[in-house]
Formats: C-alpha cells, structure tokens, sequence
C-alpha cells in the first residue's frame, strides 16, 4: 500500500518539478534569444560604421589622385584649389577616422546603448552628409575645367578611385538596408541602388574600352567632365540616403 502511494506522489513531485522549471527555461531561451539578437544588432550596426568608413577612404584617396592630376585635368586657381583639397584630405585621415575609429573600438555594451540611441543615426547621418559635402566641393572644382594634356596612367588613377568609391557607396547602401532603427527611407535607398547600378555599367563600359577607344578618351577634354559628373552622382546618392520624402 505504501509503495501504491509513492507513486502518484513521486509523479506529482516530477510534474511539481517540471511546472517550476518551465518558466525558467523559457527565461533562459528569451535571454538567448535576447543575446542572439543584440548580437546580430551589433554586427549590423557595426558593419553600417565599417561602410561609412571605406567610403570616407575612398574619398580621402580619390582626392589624393586629384591632387596629383589636378593641373593636366585644367583645374582653374590650381594653387588655391590644391590647398583646399588638402585641407579636405587631412581632415578626412585625420578627424574624422578618428572619429570613426572611436566608435568601431566600442564595447558590446556601449555598443549596444549607442546603437539603440538617436546619437547612432545622428552620427552616421553626420559623417554621410560631410563625406557629400567633400564631393559637392571636390565637383565644384572641376566645373568647368577640361583635360590639358593629361598622362594616360594619371586618368586611369582617377577612373579606378572613382570606380572604387562607386563600390563603396554601394556597400554602405546594403548595409543600410540590413540595419533596422535607423528610420532610413526605403524607397530612397532602393533609388540610391538604382543609380548606382547604372553607374557601374557606365564605369564597366570604361573599364572594358579597347586601348585605342580608352586612350583618347583619357587623354581628351571629355575626361574631367564625366569624372565631375560621377562625383556629383554620387554626392547626390550619398545625401539621399537620409532624406525623408
């Protein structure tokens, strides 16, 4: 009689046990849930600020390479024009990759603060507007101008910058894509990536010309101005990715 009775009281103590332990488990599968998702939040976030920056080297290095060209490309005020890309170039390698740097070296709890916060997009907004605003006055100064007898391989630096940076813009617009919470306007992301696909089959075309096509093209007076118009397209894009329509 007494081992009939241990039996249902054996069940009722496992059944006791196991009611207690559910709510702990889903406790624990929420908080990995949780974990799983702050970590995707992080590598998202991270990888938007790890876009921002390739694009700020890209525009540091396509000023570079216009430096260098800028005279044979028929930049007018050469002189002036060359100190305020330089002013430009240091800025971006210095200030603003530290500024960069700075948030990537974060923690996983700042990151996680920062990142769920309105500095997050105002930062990133920031450092996207400053970048087309670098553009905006790199393409001013090329207004207007015309090749002067430009170097062959010094155009072929400045085609392959270019081509670069169209790279990275493109990268940052699908990271954007991927990061949720940055009230990031769809339908201009999508344009954003629109205008880049043309771009690059623009930049493709130039890349594929015969030699005897490419040659006088880069050599000629059309070479500065589709160089200019690149790098307007691309402010534009830049500036587009936060505006709200």
């Amino acid at each position: 009689m007494n081992a009939l009775n241990k039996k249902p009281l054996a069940l009722a103590t496992a059944l006791m046990a196991a009611s207690l332990a559910l709510p702990a488990a889903a406790q624990e599968t929420q908080k990995s849930m949780q974990t799983q998702q702050a970590g995707a939040s992080i590598r998202v976030g991270h990888n938007v600020v790890d876009a921002v920056d390739d694009v700020r080297e890209n525009v540091a290095d396509l000023i570079g390479s216009l430096r260098h060209s800028g005279v044979s490309m028929g930049v007018a005020n050469w002189q002036q024009s060359d100190s305020q890309l330089d002013k430009m170039e240091q800025k971006l390698n210095q200030q603003m990759e530290h500024r960069l740097d700075e948030k990537a070296e974060r923690t996983d709890d700042d990151w996680s603060t920062w990142i769920t916060g309105d500095d997050y997009k105002v930062s990133v907004t920031q450092q996207v507007n400053e970048l087309a605003s670098n553009l905006d006055e790199v393409a001013k100064m090329l207004g207007g101008a015309k090749s002067q007898k430009m170097q062959e391989i010094d155009s072929a630096d400045v085609a392959n910058q270019v081509d670069d940076l169209q790279e990275t813009v493109e990268d940052l617009v699908q990271a954007l894509e991927r990061m949720d919470g940055m009230s990031v306007n769809k339908p201009n992301l999508q344009k954003a990536q629109q205008r880049l696909d043309v771009m690059e089959k623009e930049l493709d075309r130039q890349t594929e010309m015969a030699e005897e096509e490419w040659r006088p093209y880069a050599m000629g007076d059309q070479f500065t101005p589709g160089v200019q118009k690149n790098i307007t397209e691309l402010a534009q894009i830049l500036r587009s990715l936060f505006q709200q329509s």
